[in-house]
């Protein structure tokens, strides 16, 4: 992939910039954990103004939302291949003060170079599925120093704890601090962007298919070729996880005989398009401030789901599959509110929307819902900070 290619000495470890000071280092793999992090990242940016701050990814897309949500308030790079000289090259060229690696990043020549040269480790957000617990449990060798190397692991949940400590952590390096990605807010220009994309839609009602995946897109189609029999104005905003899958999606719309648009197309979404698909970075969290219900993707397959709560903040009921094991305890807490519809299929899915649309008290009960929870959940960015602040070296300001 051609995004892929750019940049390509920074896989083997050579920057493109020079520092005059040790920087906070802090890597997030891709889109969701770029999201996750701006609270943390606004909070140490705050908290040390003057130290550099470095911010690596491993995709095109999570680049992308770093330099769309930070710009030039800090230093972004791909992380390294994780082979000895690319990371011998990247630890000695950066020398940060400090590692933070976000969510299930286990690196062993990284974090080996990292504890020879005495920098302090930490995994924030830390998560850690059954899933990857037994993968990582098949090489020990590997592993096994790679945990012990670790200075702290701030964990999601207590399960995640729990899977960090059979996969060889100890207490003294165990905290739960609760999912940044509760702490996260709507960006200070969600309202302009909000009217600007309303001023395209029109006042017709929409719905939205958010991080989908294939294998389910199909599905959604099917779910609202059903709801347009009875709400035939009824817009679906889908955006699929990655976009450069768009062509694919545009063909299924094809196949089903559904009318669609490209949102880098025309301005203006004709009443004439029934799927508006979603081809570009960073319009997401926009679009749910638009939506009557979001479906968050990645559910309907077994992917693990995604992040539910910037649908929740904007102010869409929320409508998931079975399969959102990547975020066990947020769901687990919304279901447990009445917060979240959970869906098995197309027919299920498909009645869901309809009643949110027929009955807006129904809808606004699940709303306030999932906001009670998100709110009740808060306050992972300042436990985390609380531990950088015990961590960090003194030499920080």
């Amino acid at each position: 992939m051609p995004g892929y290619r750019d940049h390509w000495k920074e896989r083997l470890g050579m920057v493109s910039f020079r520092l005059n000071e040790a920087p906070v280092w802090l890597h997030a793999v891709s889109v969701g954990e770029v999201r996750a992090a701006e609270p943390l990242v606004r909070a140490i940016q705050q908290r040390w103004p003057d130290v550099p701050l470095v911010v690596t990814t491993t995709s095109p897309t999570g680049r992308a939302t770093v330099q769309q949500l930070f710009g030039d308030a800090l230093y972004c790079a791909y992380l390294p291949l994780d082979l000895p000289g690319a990371v011998r090259r990247f630890v000695q060229n950066l020398n940060p003060r400090i590692a933070l690696i976000l969510e299930t990043e286990i690196w062993p020549n990284l974090f080996a170079r990292l504890d020879r040269q005495n920098v302090p480790l930490l995994l924030v957000n830390a998560r850690l599925s059954l899933k990857s617990l037994n993968g990582y449990r098949k090489f020990p060798a590997l592993i096994t120093p790679a945990i012990d190397s670790v200075t702290r692991i701030a964990a999601r949940s207590e399960q995640d704890a729990e899977h960090f400590r059979e996969l060889g952590a100890d207490n003294r390096q165990l905290l739960v601090s609760g999912d940044l990605k509760l702490d996260c807010d709507s960006p200070a220009d969600t309202d302009t962007r909000i009217r600007v994309l309303r001023s395209r839609i029109g006042e017709r009602p929409v719905w939205v298919a958010g991080s989908t995946h294939a294998g389910e897109e199909s599905m959604l189609l099917e779910a609202h070729r059903r709801v347009l029999q009875q709400h035939p104005d009824l817009l679906l905003v889908m955006a699929p996880r990655h976009p450069e899958r768009s062509p694919q999606l545009v063909n299924l719309c094809r196949h089903a005989g559904l009318h669609y648009g490209l949102f880098s197309g025309p301005e203006s979404v004709g009443g004439s398009v029934q799927v508006l698909i979603v081809d570009v970075v960073g319009e997401l969290v926009f679009l749910y401030g638009v939506a009557l219900v979001a479906f968050i993707g990645g559910s309907l397959v077994e992917r693990g789901g995604h992040n539910p709560v910037e649908a929740a903040v904007a102010g869409a009921a929320l409508a998931s599959g079975p399969a959102y094991s990547n975020f066990m305890a947020i769901y687990q807490a919304l279901t447990a509110a009445g917060a979240v519809k959970l869906v098995d299929g197309t027919a299920e899915l498909a009645a869901f929307v309809v009643r949110c649309l027929d009955n807006p008290g129904y809808r606004r009960q699940l709303v306030e819902a999932s906001l009670k929870v998100v709110n009740e959940n808060r306050g992972a960015v300042a436990r985390t900070m609380v531990l950088l602040e015990e961590v960090i070296p003194p030499a920080a300001p």
